[in-house]
């Protein structure tokens, strides 16, 4: 089968680049023909049929330098891209692809490819990472709470609150997405949905898309990590890994450090927030934070095997967070704030806790515990590996991606 893997970044840079490489490789391996297609970037690694990606374009660039003329140009290319057509229909013609697996194409890409798809005859299949289709700034966010007043399309909201970056402008134009992706019927033209957690899946279905077009199945490894958890050596600290960006809630985790007696706690990772969270641990005179900044391959690997938990603190719908998965693959547990797709990966007492989003004095309380019961935490570990044997596990997730795709393709 000739499958199309469609997505604007093809970089290691999200959860969403993560999950199209590992389906890639498990596809490519089954022998299948696996194309790429996306946006032209500097980071990009090399392709075939590169050439009909899609022009680069840095929206915060243009944004910076507030004219008329870059408004338009953030428009034209954001809402429905006739130059993201042209390009897919040169490569469409070029490889004639069996189906397409599309993950984050909006904003860059936008709903403009699946026209094109259509008029191909091409069954197109969608991944679900975020929420884009249902909130305008897609984190169900205002200002740091969580809201959802946008729900059954009053996108307009979203303007009032200025929710997009605190600007109107920013805000206006995420919304005006929404409402023309509402008006082009995305949940019409797209043959199957993908849910990769149970928490986005009843949410979509919640905010009324179509229970048959939807499947839901978390995303897998691959590889799958190869070890014997028994005899993992475990070091003596706790571990952050992700961005460093104020919907992670990392400032809950710092203030939390306060309450557990100096045990140390490596923060992993890079954002906006950077030099805000280590004034924070400066004021509070913390000694036990350590901020490791970016660290990758087997340095990465050495480090989160090692660590004695993994603490998630995000204050958003998380949906299906693949440092959670990592983490249980190397049988670590994971101390998750009790929101979003967290929920569905962490099972509270079982292979991990779970605490109140945003209250430090329960997350020091739940990292006391694993700290102060090793035994406890080793045996949370063991039945964190064996849940991502069990849920992620590559050969169970291409029989379901299969399955869904012959599905499509028969109609």
């Amino acid at each position: 089968m000739k499958v199309l893997l469609i997505n604007t970044f093809l970089y290691h840079r999200g959860g969403d680049c993560t999950y199209t490489f590992a389906l890639g490789d498990m596809l490519k391996s089954n022998g299948h023909e696996v194309y790429y297609w996306g946006m032209n970037h500097p980071k990009n690694y090399q392709y075939e049929y590169s050439n009909f990606f899609v022009d680069h374009i840095d929206y915060n660039e243009i944004n910076s330098k507030k004219t008329i003329q870059n408004s338009i140009k953030v428009i034209k290319r954001c809402i429905y891209s006739f130059h993201a057509k042209e390009k897919l229909r040169h490569l469409i013609q070029k490889v004639k692809p069996d189906i397409a697996h599309l993950q984050g194409i909006l904003e860059y890409l936008t709903p403009s490819i699946i026209d094109e798809l259509k008029k191909n005859d091409i069954p197109i299949i969608w991944t679900l990472h975020d929420y884009r289709l249902l909130c305008p700034d897609w984190h169900f966010l205002r200002h740091g709470m969580i809201c959802e007043q946008c729900k059954r399309g009053k996108y307009y909201y979203c303007v009032l609150h200025k929710c997009k970056k605190k600007s109107f402008g920013a805000s206006l134009i995420a919304a005006i997405e929404s409402y023309t992706y509402n008006l082009f019927s995305i949940d019409k033209k797209v043959d199957y949905f993908v849910a990769p957690s149970k928490f986005l899946y009843d949410k979509f279905i919640d905010y009324g898309w179509p229970k048959e077009k939807i499947t839901q199945f978390y995303y897998h490894l691959y590889p799958f990590p190869d070890l014997n958890i028994d005899k993992r050596q475990k070091g003596d600290y706790g571990l952050y890994l992700g961005g460093l960006v104020p919907w992670k809630g990392v400032d809950t985790l710092i203030e939390a450090c306060q309450w557990i007696d100096g045990y140390q706690i490596m923060i992993l990772g890079d954002g906006e927030l950077r030099y805000k969270l280590k004034k924070q641990v400066y004021n509070l005179a913390l000694n036990n934070v350590k901020f490791k900044g970016h660290r990758r391959g087997e340095e990465l690997i050495s480090i989160v095997r090692g660590a004695s938990f993994l603490v998630i603190p995000s204050r958003w719908y998380e949906n299906c967070p693949y440092v959670i998965m990592e983490a249980q693959s190397y049988g670590v547990p994971v101390i998750g704030s009790n929101i979003g797709g967290i929920k569905n990966l962490v099972s509270n007492q079982e292979d991990g806790l779970l605490f109140e989003m945003d209250n430090p004095e329960d997350l020091a309380k739940k990292i006391r515990y694993l700290v102060e019961n090793p035994n406890k935490a080793k045996a949370m570990g063991m039945r964190a590996r064996l849940k991502a044997e069990r849920e992620y596990d590559p050969n169970g997730h291409y029989r379901k991606i299969i399955d869904t795709y012959e599905k499509v393709c028969k109609g």
